[in-house]
């Protein structure tokens, strides 16, 4: 009887660790296709003369560096502009991390500061 319970116990721990491992390769899956099909469209908007995302964040690079900001400003439009670097152009929050970038640009030094706070 002892027996019986100890190998119920160790099926469905196996069970468990399958089903975990298959949902983990299955995300793995989905991220890979994401991102082959993010590099294609990056290559056909390249080669159709579209606008080079890269060179759109390199541009807000070159912006926030002629700005006069506080450290946490300028320490939170650094992660921002990761972030957005790291979202998929495709995508609706990529739209509003522009905006938000671009806000952050657009006021003067001094106003920064208060929608870092927000």
């Amino acid at each position: 009887m002892e027996t019986l319970r100890f190998l119920n116990v160790e099926h469905q721990q196996i069970k468990l660790k399958n089903d975990i491992q298959s949902r983990v390769r299955s995300d793995m899956d989905q991220q890979q296709r994401e991102y082959f099909l993010h590099q294609q469209i990056k290559a056909i908007q390249e080669e159709l003369g579209d606008i080079s995302y890269e060179k759109e964040i390199d541009e807000m690079r070159a912006k926030s560096s002629r700005k006069k900001w506080s450290k946490e400003a300028k320490k939170q439009f650094d992660r921002e502009l990761l972030k957005m670097q790291r979202t998929n152009p495709q995508m609706p929050e990529y739209t509003v991390q522009r905006n938000y970038l671009e806000l952050m640009i657009d006021l003067p030094g001094e106003n920064t500061q208060k929608i870092v706070l927000i």
